[in-house]
């Protein structure tokens, strides 16, 4: 291997080791934090997947390696899963209705592939797995673009896979039917496009250098070292996004629903669609709409909507269906095609079936009897 500088090699053993222990104790605090959340799952296995792959590089660095053989290509299948779970996350956090699928599995295969491309390995001798260790130090002219091209298809399809996930949750693709469904992902963009700058940085420098045939080797330590800093920073952003998670958002988790399946995520995404829904279809103008009919528009079972309400919207169905019911009666007291109308016919019509309900409605939430409404208007 390259002769690298004393000092130059403890600052990059620290950079790197640092990193390590800290992706390894950000993944595990993730997951500990909701193990029933795949959210936290995907997230902390992502992050410890590449704690892994930075632990590699600490491994050749300190010649670790060459004392402890037997650990070559122990952490290499992890790599695979970085990708999956990114995606993942991405998407199950900015899709409305995702459900998981067997066909997801097949997100694993690569996971697979790389675990048996590597058992040969694992069975290797001491004497081979030194062998490689070296020519892994020091490649020389035997090594070609063809292991150059190959070495590297861990980076080509995280690439892809992060060029996926920011495709998901861009603007074009979450506003392609209706902007007031659209998701605000927040920091995940940005977080994605460092990440994708690495890799592609990381790609490019490893292609020109060979190009070039300048020594790369110890190069591969620095880059390395890039990537340990950004999950350092990325690491306390998102430690403190979970820390602080339920603080920021407009409401609080009740006792009653500590065992719902549903994550703070889906829920503000359910108030998204549900809002749209209302505004669009207006289901309440219909007097004997039912909890289970708007769960089922929604495609949700009945006592998950009311935690929609109760928690995401600070309501209940009754509640909410009057609110949108007295704004479609003002619109069209207001409106000269309702003029005819009566203003009980109208309240009828919008979805109310007495007129003593309706009188108490909408003096609550407008301050004014009907009569005083309409009489206000014309004056």
């Amino acid at each position: 291997m390259e002769t690298l500088h004393p000092t130059t090699v403890q600052i990059l053993t620290f950079i790197l080791g640092a990193a390590c222990l800290h992706g390894l104790w950000l993944g595990i605090v993730i997951i500990l934090k909701n193990h029933r959340d795949t959210n936290h799952w995907l997230l902390g296995t992502a992050l410890l997947a590449i704690s892994f792959y930075l632990l590699n590089y600490v491994l050749f660095l300190t010649g670790i390696i060459l004392v402890y053989p037997h650990l070559l290509g122990v952490l290499f299948p992890s790599v695979w899963l970085i990708g999956p779970c990114l995606y993942f996350f991405t998407k199950k956090n900015n899709t409305l209705n995702f459900h998981w699928k067997y066909d997801h599995l097949i997100h694993l295969v690569p996971l697979v592939i790389a675990f048996v491309s590597v058992l040969p390995l694992l069975k290797a001798s001491k004497e081979k797995k030194l062998a490689i260790i070296e020519w892994l130090m020091n490649p020389g002219e035997s090594f070609t673009w063809a292991d150059i091209l190959q070495g590297n298809n861990y980076l080509y399809l995280l690439i892809v896979y992060i060029g996926t996930a920011l495709w998901t949750i861009s603007p074009t693709r979450q506003k392609v039917n209706n902007p007031a469904t659209a998701i605000r992902p927040g920091w995940l963009p940005g977080f994605l496009k460092i990440f994708m700058l690495i890799l592609l940085f990381d790609l490019a420098v490893k292609f020109s250098f060979f190009a070039l045939r300048i020594p790369a080797f110890t190069l591969e330590f620095f880059l390395a070292a890039v990537l340990a800093i950004s999950i350092h920073f990325a690491g306390y952003q998102l430690i403190e996004r979970f820390d602080q998670f339920s603080k920021r958002l407009p409401f609080n988790l009740n006792e009653k629903y500590k065992t719902s399946p549903l994550t703070a995520a889906q829920i503000k995404t359910y108030s998204l669609r549900l809002e749209a829904l209302l505004d669009h279809e207006k289901p309440y103008l219909d007097a004997q709409l039912k909890v289970a009919e708007l769960a089922a528009m929604l495609e949700i079972p009945s006592h998950q909507l009311s935690q929609i309400l109760n928690e995401g919207m600070q309501t209940n169905f009754n509640d909410l269906i009057n609110h949108y019911r007295i704004t479609e009666i003002k619109q069209r007291l207001l409106s000269p095609a309702f003029s005819h109308y009566s203003i009980l016919a109208i309240a009828f019509d919008c979805g109310f079936q007495n007129k003593t309900t309706f009188n108490r409605v909408f003096k609550k939430l407008t301050g004014k009897t009907p009569s005083e409404f309409t009489k206000n208007q014309t004056v």
